[in-house]
């Protein structure tokens, strides 16, 4: 299902993906599929955006660990 989910944020234009993976504060969204290295990968995709920049080591660091699949 991850790997879907990863075709279909292909798909669509960035800023789609990027609305389903970052939430306003720019923290990665939480829900299950972040757990999938696929999905992490794209979200790494958005560390650019000024909402991450504060807490990029800390996004990064959480992100890495919540990989399960």
């Amino acid at each position: 299902m991850a790997a879907s989910m990863v075709l279909l944020f292909h798909s669509v234009p960035s800023h789609v993906a990027g609305e389903w993976l970052v939430e306003r504060d720019g923290s990665s969204a939480n829900w299950y599929f972040m757990k999938s290295r696929f999905i992490a990968g794209m979200d790494a995709n958005f560390d650019y955006k000024s909402e991450r920049q504060d807490r990029l080591t800390e996004i990064q660091y959480a992100r890495a660990a919540a990989i399960m699949f």
